[in-house]
């Protein structure tokens, strides 16, 4: 989770807080701070557990558009983490969500934000590796799963997409969910639904 500290001036800086269920999300224990970077804003955190099982990353939005998204590990289970540092390029954005394909890659979706990227505010998808990311390295390939249509009511500014729903079923297909302006015109944003597997795009790429 995250919020904002008590008594600061608006806007203030945000940080990641942490709290433990250990009955499926009815109760949960004290929140405490986990990480607060000078002159960052790490906020909506997703977290990633390694193929082994032995460590957990958190992909991190940077809300003031300072560089790259952030990200940090823990091998304790959350008990303790990482100093957090950028995400590789590709994976800057807001609002992640990643699941593993049968193959073992990593999809994971977001509104992208990277810097000078075509694809800005729009829908996307990252395929790599868990390794990719905590080696810096950009990963097999990005795809534009959603184009955000500018939303004339919104100065300066694409409108607003993301908050991403994402599944991988059984065949290996994902199911990728969000609100996006998917077209132009008056119409507002609609929640939408996109079924693809990453063979199908494989099958895309140049040789």
């Amino acid at each position: 989770m995250y919020h904002r500290r008590e008594n600061e001036p608006t806007p203030s800086p945000l940080q990641i807080w942490q709290s433990v269920s250990k009955d499926g999300g009815l109760t949960w224990a004290q929140t405490r701070e986990v990480v607060a970077v000078e002159g960052r804003a790490p906020c909506e955190p997703e977290v990633i557990r390694s193929p082994k099982g032995e460590q957990l990353l958190c992909l991190m939005r940077e809300n003031l558009r300072k560089g790259r998204s952030l990200m940090m590990v823990s091998k304790d289970e959350g008990k303790s983490w990482s100093k957090p540092t950028e995400t590789p390029w590709g994976l800057t954005g807001d609002r992640h969500k990643a699941r593993y394909a049968p193959d073992g890659r990593l999809l994971v979706c977001f509104r992208d934000q990277a810097p000078g990227s075509p694809c800005q505010g729009c829908f996307v998808g990252w395929v790599g590796t868990y390794d990719d990311i905590l080696q810096g390295k950009p990963g097999q390939y990005r795809i534009k799963i959603l184009h955000q249509y500018h939303d004339t009511d919104i100065p300066n500014g694409q409108g607003d997409c993301g908050y991403p729903g994402l599944e991988v079923l059984g065949d290996g297909t994902f199911v990728a969910t969000t609100y996006v302006k998917y077209r132009p015109g008056p119409e507002k944003n609609s929640v939408v639904s996109v079924r693809f597997r990453l063979e199908e795009i494989d099958k895309k790429l140049p040789q």
